[in-house]
């Protein structure tokens, strides 16, 4: 107990939706986590743009003259 009300007074942890107490290394986990999903997101979202810009390029190709 002492060691939440030390964290807490630190400002090393936070609340869970229960209303417990958390780690400061579950929160540092769960934003990595966070950070990480935010980074696959972007990456899909690169993939997908350079995609689209790849067939714009091969129907611009198509349709030069000869």
């Amino acid at each position: 107990m002492k060691v939440e009300i030390a964290k807490l007074e630190s400002g090393l942890a936070g609340y869970n939706d229960d209303g417990e107490v958390d780690d400061l290394e579950e929160i540092e986990r769960e934003h990595a986590v966070k950070l990480l999903e935010l980074k696959f997101h972007q990456v899909t979202d690169d993939i997908e743009m350079i995609e689209r810009e790849i067939e714009m390029v091969k129907q611009m190709e198509m349709l030069r003259p000869a």
